[in-house]
């Protein structure tokens, strides 16, 4: 009988020992108490890809976009913070110096010639897809730029061209495929009335968050062409410069708008 009475306890105890582990294992204190920590970094934002049609906006430079290397070290540089811009003028007056304008609004920057003269001719900030929200001028001997910016509701470069061609007219926006890069980004460029008095390099480009048309007004000195080429060669959206990719072709017509019979022949 004492043998019984000792075997029925240690079965008994057996048998509450099992059911307190599984009252631990199973209550949300124990579970919550296992839980392990994911210590993996948060995901970071890509990098333009030169192979996709659409391209993300890169992650913003932690530095100012006319600051970068060692040529800005002999540029003054003053913020204008009631129109979010921020322009860097070289300090000496040597000649073929150039000077640097950064839009901290739509966060880009591009370099120009010292001389020439800058400024907002508009400035609406809409959110539309037809409306300019901001331009800006620039225009000197060698000729004029300006900048056009919208912030449209959906920002890829192709939808947003094709919305415009069918809402303006085919004359306006005559190609929606991309056929040139500019900052590392698809962008359109063709010559806008070439056979005009005033034809115009247009070009097109969406860095993901805005759209950007640039309209070079061209004029008859011959040096214009080297100072649009290292315009659209310095836009930059981020710390990162891309020299910009323009079709062979479309260099050819703006060479040709320098020509008799709407330029005098060069002596």
């Amino acid at each position: 009988m004492m043998k019984k009475t000792g075997l029925l306890a240690i079965f008994v105890g057996m048998a509450l020992l099992s059911a307190c582990a599984f009252y631990e294992a199973a209550s949300p204190q124990a579970a919550s108490s296992q839980v392990t920590i994911d210590q993996t970094p948060a995901s970071i934002p890509p990098s333009p890809n030169p192979k996709s049609a659409f391209t993300p906006m890169p992650t913003p430079s932690p530095i100012p976009l006319c600051s970068l290397g060692p040529a800005e070290a002999d540029r003054q540089c003053r913020e204008d913070s009631g129109k979010g811009t921020r322009s860097c003028v070289p300090v000496s007056s040597s000649e073929a110096v150039w000077a640097c304008y950064e839009d901290l609004v739509y966060g880009f920057a591009i370099d120009y010639p010292a001389e020439w003269r800058v400024e907002i001719g508009m400035d609406t900030g809409l959110s539309d897809d037809t409306k300019i929200a901001r331009r800006h001028s620039f225009w000197g001997p060698q000729g004029a730029l300006d900048i056009d910016i919208w912030r449209p509701s959906n920002p890829d470069l192709i939808q947003w061209l094709t919305r415009n061609k069918d809402a303006i007219g085919p004359d306006a926006v005559p190609l929606t495929e991309p056929n040139a890069r500019v900052s590392g980004y698809p962008a359109v460029a063709f010559m806008d009335n070439p056979q005009s008095p005033n034809p115009m390099l247009t070009i097109y480009v969406s860095n993901g968050r805005f759209v950007y048309r640039f309209w070079f007004t061209l004029q008859c000195d011959r040096e214009e062409m080297s100072v649009i080429r290292r315009m659209l060669d310095s836009l930059r959206f981020s710390a990162q410069t891309v020299p910009a990719e323009i079709p062979g072709e479309v260099w050819q017509e703006v060479q040709r708008a320098f020509e008799p019979p709407r330029c005098a022949p060069s002596s």
